[in-house]
């Protein structure tokens, strides 16, 4: 909703968000129809501002696949060539035909010997989104890193107002991280997806202002073909099935053992993942149009239809 985004930068109680608040359920009940991006929403919709709404989930673009290892090699060539990934340098290999993730052979591209878990988020850096969570988490995930012999590269994408906040904080507690490093970019769309098609593992932190819409990042996650460990909040069983195709968590111990345990870095009481989101595909944006968008549009043009 547009009033509950108001509100995390005025406070409910503001005139203009109460203003904004009262202009959504007013015009909304206006319509003759209604498209939605939850079922919860819908919920709400109905039982407390009298409207009808159809459910209308997001769906990943068709940019959003797995991306293939020569695709990535030239990618990680690419980010290191334009200095985005200097924070990596430590662990970067000193052949010209290695990146840190992939390697060149004869010709053949392959998986590094020594590629780190690779994890994926993006954010505005609005508050909504708390990744204090995931500096709070990093003490723990890097234990159990280093005890498993592994390492862990987490890639933080996006612009806002809390992201020099956050490198300052992350930078104040690097000495204490051997085995992660965490890096925040800014990329292009393209980058930003087949980056996204080499990850491991995805990280959403987004909570909803209203908590009944969900956070298009993950679809494009699973659209990737990557497993999920997001932020709990009341429409997220819409999307992220805990223990099926990713991890719900609360807390920043919860989120530390999602990460490890949906790596298999540690072994905590938590659920095996009963598939990866890649072998449960979502249906794409037009077969999601023909199916639930374009009959109701089409009842509306030909009202003797319905």
């Amino acid at each position: 909703f547009g009033y509950s985004l108001l509100a995390l930068k005025l406070g409910e109680t503001h005139l203009l968000v109460q203003a904004h608040l009262l202009y959504e359920r007013v015009f909304g009940r206006m319509a003759d129809d209604a498209f939605c991006v939850t079922v919860q929403m819908q919920s709400r919709l109905a039982d407390r501002w009298h409207v009808r709404a159809t459910p209308l989930h997001d769906r990943p673009a068709a940019m959003f696949r797995p991306t293939a290892l020569q695709e990535q090699h030239v990618l990680f060539q690419k980010l290191r060539k334009e200095g985005l990934l200097d924070a990596l340098s430590e662990w970067w290999p000193k052949e010209e035909c290695e990146t840190l993730f992939t390697q060149l052979f004869q010709g053949e591209t392959s998986r590094s010997s020594c590629r780190p878990h690779l994890i994926i988020s993006s954010t505005s850096w609005t508050p909504d989104e708390d990744f204090g969570q995931l500096l709070e988490a990093l003490p723990t995930f890097n234990r159990d890193l280093a005890k498993a012999a592994k390492r862990a590269v987490v890639v933080v994408t996006g612009k806002g107002e809390l992201r020099q906040q956050f490198e300052e904080r992350y930078a104040a507690m690097l000495h204490q991280l051997d085995a992660v490093r965490v890096l925040t970019l800014w990329l292009s769309f393209a980058d930003y997806a087949l980056l996204l098609g080499s990850a491991d593992l995805g990280l959403s932190l987004h909570t909803s202002s209203s908590g009944d819409d969900l956070p298009m990042k993950v679809v494009d996650m699973f659209g990737a073909g990557l497993p999920v460990c997001a932020r709990s909040f009341a429409a997220l069983p819409e999307l992220v099935r805990h223990g099926e195709n990713g991890f719900a968590f609360t807390s920043s111990e919860e989120l530390s053992q999602s990460l490890s345990h949906a790596l298999g870095v540690a072994t905590y009481n938590l659920p095996q993942l009963k598939s990866t989101a890649g072998e449960r595909k979502l249906n794409g944006w037009d077969e999601n149009w023909d199916e639930i968008a374009w009959p109701l549009i089409q009842s509306h043009l030909h009202p003797s239809r319905r």
